[in-house]
């Protein structure tokens, strides 16, 4: 995407702001860690939550990479999730590799 599409979701929306995601496992509420078939499941539903409560009020999103690759192949798989999501639901999408 190019930065022209980021000026205009910022200038529609009126709001320069993006959602950082960037979870830890302990961060997260007891029932996302509890009621999914894996914590790391969890993290994932919790993530996308955030992104629809969101949508039409931030611009952008920027994932954290390192925060779902420490967790394996299921943060990964996770990580391309929340990444459809987020492209999904219109937001501009910034993967950060640190």
């Amino acid at each position: 995407m190019s930065m022209d599409v980021l000026k205009n979701k910022i200038r529609k929306l009126r709001n320069p702001s993006a959602l950082t995601i960037a979870p830890t496992l302990d961060s997260l509420p007891p029932q996302y860690l509890t009621e999914f078939d894996s914590p790391v499941r969890g993290m994932g539903e919790y993530c996308r939550k955030a992104l629809e409560a969101l949508k039409g009020l931030l611009p952008a999103v920027k994932v954290s990479f390192g925060a779902f690759a420490l967790l394996g192949p299921e943060g990964l798989a996770e990580l391309q999730k929340i990444l459809d999501t987020a492209k999904d639901l219109g937001y501009y999408v910034i993967l950060d590799w640190q």
